[in-house]
């Protein structure tokens, strides 16, 4: 799976205890085997090299666990490949430009993550 960077709204986690089943269905099926699994989990795919990412994710979100964004960070810091990643306490799921005060903080974050990029 290709990665890019900027804003990525997508499921991460194909299996485990955070991955959104109804995403994973829809993308993989019901039975996926463990290589499909593996390649349609982001955050399996990480490699050193890969351009920045920033993240953006709700905690408050009820559909996708925050722990999707969480994961990706981690796996993308371990690797060596720039992160930004903002938590918003609230604005729950797909919150685009924001519902609350918190949450509609990320458009300036993300514009002043770009600015700091070379």
């Amino acid at each position: 799976m290709e990665f890019g960077s900027g804003i990525l709204e997508q499921n991460v986690l194909m299996d485990g205890e955070y991955v959104h089943r109804g995403s994973r269905e829809r993308l993989i099926g019901l039975t996926p085997t463990l290589d499909r699994i593996a390649e349609f989990s982001l955050e399996r795919g990480v490699q050193a090299g890969m351009p920045p990412f920033f993240l953006c994710h709700a905690k408050d979100d009820t559909a996708v666990p925050v722990e999707n964004s969480v994961l990706l960070a981690d796996s993308l810091r371990a690797n060596g490949v720039p992160v930004e990643l903002f938590l918003a306490e609230t604005g729950g799921h797909g919150f685009s430009l924001g519902r609350t005060t918190d949450s509609s903080r990320w458009p300036v974050l993300f514009t002043s993550w770009l600015d700091q990029l070379p």
